[in-house]
């Protein structure tokens, strides 16, 4: 017979977010010393995300949207021989996202997700014009992400097996040299 459990969930947010430099936005100059990006501006944004969930018995799968403006984002760069956090001025970060756990037979378990994600440089120039790097992918973001784990149970055992893979990412803010 099949399971009769059944349920759907539709939901979403929206809102606003602040993010002022941290710990985490010093970097290394020569030897141990750390310091700070003294222009370094607090990361402004604002977002959406819608979701549907469907479930039946145990098994599910979950598909999601999620939109977001980015003002001053904070980066690492690379600045002649150390990493650096500065700015990009403004982004617009998108993902598409499928999640989804099977139980199959004999608690066999499956585990799929998959991200695509489209991060986008839409910063302006002093000017107001659209700047060199406009509508460029911003560097060291992947455009994707997928995982499948396979758990299979053996005796007093489980049986792992996974596989992961990170989509492309971009080295130059001209998107010339992909990683």
């Amino acid at each position: 017979s099949f399971p009769t459990r059944r349920s759907s969930d539709l939901g979403g947010s929206f809102g606003n977010s602040y993010q002022l430099p941290s710990f985490y936005d010093l970097h290394w100059k020569e030897g141990s010393q750390a310091v700070g990006n003294p222009d370094l501006l607090p990361e402004k944004s604002s977002g959406w995300n819608i979701y549907y969930k469907f479930e039946i018995a145990e098994n599910f799968i979950k598909l999601s949207y999620q939109y977001n403006e980015v003002d001053d984002l904070i980066r690492w760069y690379r600045s002649m021989y150390f990493w650096k956090p500065g700015n990009i001025g403004s982004a617009e970060i998108t993902n598409y996202q499928v999640f989804s756990e099977l139980n199959l037979i004999n608690d066999i378990k499956l585990n799929f997700s998959w991200q695509r994600t489209f991060s986008i440089n839409k910063s302006l120039n002093q000017a107001g014009e659209q700047s060199s790097h406009y509508n460029k992918n911003i560097v060291y973001t992947p455009t994707s992400f997928t995982s499948i784990l396979l758990e299979i149970p053996i005796y007093n055992f489980t049986w792992i097996s996974s596989y992961n893979r990170t989509g492309r990412q971009w080295t130059t803010d001209d998107n010339f040299y992909p990683a």
